[in-house]
């Protein structure tokens, strides 16, 4: 369905809502709220700036020369053992992570595998 319906006072919004992202993610929900919103202030005569809704997503060819470019800067910092590099613009757990692997190679002796009992074994040493 789409955020406006039949009823006067009822306006829906969520992933089940018919959006341009077609599909069940955080993104499709929030531009079903913008929908919404939107639908809210026509029918209220509110004359406040509507939310920006894309009514179609971009052309995929015309992404390609950017995509082409990530995939190599991806595949470089795999190959170096960085986290995915657009980590750094979302959020900083991509480097916290690497962090965390880092440690627990200095912990457990660059044993990785046996990160579990060891690592546990070693904090109850030091609290000790």
């Amino acid at each position: 369905p789409s955020a406006q319906t039949a009823f006067t006072n009822l306006v829906i919004a969520g992933d089940y809502v018919r959006t341009t992202t077609d599909f069940a993610s955080m993104e499709s929900a929030n531009e079903a709220a913008k929908r919404a919103v939107n639908v809210i202030l026509t029918r209220i005569g509110d004359d406040a700036e509507r939310c920006n809704v894309l009514d179609r997503l971009p052309d995929p060819d015309a992404l390609k020369g950017a995509l082409k470019v990530m995939r190599r800067v991806d595949e470089v910092a795999y190959a170096v053992g960085l986290p995915h590099p657009l980590m750094v613009f979302a959020t900083p757990i991509g480097w916290f992570a690497k962090a965390e692997q880092w440690a627990r190679r200095w912990l457990l002796d660059g044993d990785v595998e046996a990160d579990g009992e060891r690592l546990e074994q070693r904090r109850r040493q030091r609290t000790t």
